[in-house]
């Protein structure tokens, strides 16, 4: 597993464990530009190894090709700059992207899931706002979808109070047709 550690020691960054039957290796500073590109956040990976964050300046990605990890890519080129996303989730499949995004004209509240999808050339659809199922006038973001595709978690505000709630991720889905169908 992969996780991101405070500092400790003047060392920040993204570290690795690797599981060996039942033990693990590690801990093993991943050799990567974001470790030397200061303060991130949420970061996610896909099957391939992909790393998907976000930092102040937005969303990135760096894919993972022959075993390293290629140079950081600004996502607001793929997307749009308006998207200024933060706390990142990416499909083990790589095949949809759900991030968060500030006040933009068709939020709902002062910050909103938005997903992405993936098409078969490798270009990405325009995000569109996971609607009012997904979010309300209060902030929603860190998004994760559990693993058997049927959940979508999700921290929110709402009713005045900071928690966890889950919907059905049947709206991706719906979302994909949605945008393959217009």
């Amino acid at each position: 597993s992969t996780f991101s550690t405070p500092e400790n020691n003047e060392v920040r960054g993204i570290w690795t464990y690797e599981r060996k039957g039942d033990l693990l290796s590690g801990p093993n500073y991943l050799d990567f530009d974001v470790n030397k590109t200061g303060l991130y956040w949420q970061f996610t990976l896909d099957k391939q190894g992909n790393i998907y964050f976000s930092t102040d300046e937005g969303l990135f990605r760096s894919l993972y090709q022959n075993g390293k990890y290629a140079e950081i890519e600004n996502l607001s080129v793929i997307f749009h700059p308006d998207y200024q996303g933060g706390s990142p989730y990416i499909s083990p499949g790589g095949d949809y992207l759900i991030f968060s995004s500030r006040k933009l004209a068709d939020s709902f509240g002062s910050l909103d899931l938005y997903i992405g999808f993936r098409n078969s050339d490798g270009t990405w659809t325009k995000p569109v706002n996971m609607g009012t199922r997904i979010n309300s006038t209060a902030q929603e973001h860190l998004p994760m979808v559990t693993a058997d595709g049927k959940y979508l978690f999700l921290r929110t505000e709402r009713n005045g109070v900071p928690g966890i709630y889950w919907a059905s991720a049947e709206i991706i889905e719906e979302l994909r047709k949605n945008i393959e169908s217009d």
